[in-house]
């Protein structure tokens, strides 16, 4: 799963997945610390080279 926001951090907690964090929203880093986040990226273009990381 990856978003951009809290509500996209929970709710993939919710469906047991692995999240990505993506700072391209309004949500900071550090707002994600009480989340499982597998990676935090600065921006979508990062996704393709962590994606075999995380599938």
């Amino acid at each position: 799963y990856v978003g951009d926001s809290l509500t996209d951090a929970e709710t993939a907690r919710r469906a047991s997945v692995p999240f990505v964090a993506v700072l391209s929203g309004v949500t900071e880093r550090h707002e994600f610390a009480d989340h499982p986040v597998r990676h935090v990226l600065g921006s979508i273009g990062e996704l393709p080279a962590i994606l075999p990381r995380v599938l």
